[in-house]
């Protein structure tokens, strides 16, 4: 059996206190990345926009990270929404929604679709 030094255990002692400054709260908290549900948004119209995506961006629990719509001006506005949101430039967009269902960082994804008629 091999003994530790008193230096040998001070500097693990020291790592030990140390690593809370050194790895942000962030990261083993509540709000770390790896919990959180990562999101996909297929279709970003007016309800897409206006009533989904604009309430999964007030969820701390989520992030969305990706946005398709096969109109450009609609997956731009979104796209403005999302980066806005997170304060970055990160959200992906596509105009192919097959994209948004290859990446395996996305958990999850909200597909609104356009109302036809009244009711």
């Amino acid at each position: 059996m091999k003994r530790l030094s008193r230096r040998q255990f001070l500097k693990a002692g020291g790592a030990t206190v140390a690593l809370p400054y050194i790895i942000p709260a962030s990261v083993l908290g509540a709000d770390s990345p790896s919990k959180k549900i990562t999101i996909g948004f297929i279709g970003t119209g007016d309800h897409g926009t206006t009533w989904n995506l604009q309430r999964y961006l007030e969820l701390r629990d989520a992030k969305v990270l990706m946005v398709c719509d096969v109109d450009g001006a609609r997956m731009r506005r979104a796209k403005a929404m999302v980066d806005a949101a997170y304060d970055s430039e990160d959200c992906a967009a596509t105009k192919d929604f097959r994209e948004v269902l290859a990446r395996k960082d996305i958990d999850a994804v909200m597909i609104s679709t356009p109302i036809i008629g009244t009711p």
